[in-house]
């Protein structure tokens, strides 16, 4: 760890450096008990990104990325709980591995800039990039960035609708949405900045027994992983089951996170249901289904038409959970047409809004739960896999593994330090 690399924006000034966090900060705290920290330092404003010491590496599920900020949302939606400043955003499938091949492993965000910005990363070096004429939804800002930006592997991006100041826009890991709940993409409209671009060319060192321990580990949950039926599971375990019923006549694919043997996401094709589209014997949609809670609050509101909705949402930079609770009780007389207008106006600032509160779902440790869960046990696995850089969601399912991944931990820390982190998180969250 004496190689960590924390990169300072100042996003008013135009200017980044990389440094070496102090001692104090580098053997203390790690994950994002270092987000916490880096925030204490360079104070409440700040936005900061970080890689556990386990992110990118052999270990299993180790794609976590998390994003902290500084909120004024109630810990719950109720209000019910003590507010909690701290929000934690994890960011999937290869956001984490590629923020750290990029060169760094921390990320720090200071002021506003003066007008939309774009951050691309890579080399270790950050670089300010010209934004494109602007975007009416996610597609078209991701196809304006492919033709135009530096290559990038990877994407963390805001749509207009943050930047209309709606409470519950999510950012986006692309163009597959993500778990933000919690208002990440407003935090990064508050700051101007559109998007961040990492080019993930790099790697990072690992020493030759962690492939010999991945493989050992990916043999002991065989069995497990059989038993827990992937995406299924997850949803039936957060009280969705009846909502499965919904992807029949689907065709579906499983998907997993970088370096994941348990996938548990799905890849899903459907027959295209979007009213603005001449309907056609080939006309088809696909998405995938990474936002558990979110595709179940639609599936619950509204049946078949959860997945264009899903899809809609996530096109619109919108947090579908949110979304199913704004919704009429009825799709009205139009139907999906209604709902797909409902959703415009919603990402415009139009029509009815939740408060910050009620458009994030109940926050443990200013985490939105994954599953529901959330006792004890659950927000210390959840709080270990935050610290170390591996997926909350896997560390949930599989709680068998926690004590292996120490194995995978780089010279320098330690399992207490591990420990300390992780009650940080959860304390100080």
């Amino acid at each position: 760890m004496s190689d960590l690399r924390t990169a300072v924006v100042r996003l008013d000034k135009r200017t980044a450096e990389v440094v070496t966090p102090d001692g104090d900060l580098r053997w203390e705290s790690i994950g994002a008990a270092l987000n916490l920290a880096l925030i204490e330092r360079y104070g409440a404003e700040s936005l900061v990104f970080g890689g556990g010491p386990l992110t990118g590496t052999l270990a299993p599920a180790s794609a976590l990325l998390v994003g902290s900020f500084v909120s004024a949302w109630p810990a719950r939606a109720d209000r019910s709980a003590p507010a909690t400043s701290t929000r934690h955003v994890p960011l999937l499938l290869t956001a984490g591995p590629d923020f750290r091949f990029s060169g760094i492993d921390h990320l720090v965000l200071l002021g506003a800039a003066e007008r939309p910005t774009l951050l691309h990363i890579d080399g270790g070096r950050v670089r300010f990039v010209e934004l494109p004429p602007q975007a009416a939804d996610m597609p078209s800002l991701e196809n304006l960035l492919r033709r135009s930006a530096p290559p990038f592997r990877s994407a963390i991006l805001t749509s207009p609708a943050a930047d209309a100041g709606v409470h519950f826009a999510s950012a986006s890991l692309g163009l597959k949405g993500s778990l933000d709940k919690a208002g990440l993409a407003g935090a990064m409209a508050a700051k101007n900045l559109k998007g961040i671009l990492l080019g993930g060319s790099g790697g990072i060192a690992f020493v030759a027994e962690d492939l010999k321990r991945s493989l050992e580990l990916v043999a002991k949950l065989k069995g497990e992983r059989k038993k827990t039926g992937g995406f299924v599971s997850v949803v039936e375990a957060a009280g969705g089951g009846d909502c499965l019923k919904v992807l029949k006549g689907a065709k579906l694919r499983d998907a997993a996170c970088f370096h994941c043997p348990a996938p548990c996401m799905v890849h899903a094709q459907f027959a295209g249901a979007d009213p603005r589209v001449p309907p056609g014997p080939k006309q088809q949609n696909g998405l995938l289904l990474l936002d558990h809670m979110g595709w179940i609050a639609l599936a619950k509101r509204r049946g078949k038409g959860a997945l264009s909705l899903l899809a809609e949402s996530i096109r619109l930079g919108l947090d579908p959970s949110a979304v199913a609770s704004l919704l009429p009780a009825e799709g009205g007389k139009e139907g999906l047409t209604s709902d797909f207008a409902v959703l415009f106006d919603l990402a415009k600032g139009a029509g009815p809004s939740p408060s910050m509160s009620s458009a994030a779902a109940d926050l443990t440790f200013g985490v939105s739960p994954l599953v529901p869960g959330t006792g004890e046990e659950a927000c210390r696995r959840t709080a270990l896999a935050f610290v170390l850089g591996v997926c909350p969601l896997f560390l949930l399912r599989f709680p068998q593994i926690s004590g292996d991944l120490a194995a995978f931990l780089p010279a320098g820390v330690e399992p207490a330090c591990v420990k300390r982190s992780a009650e940080r998180v959860i304390t100080q969250g």
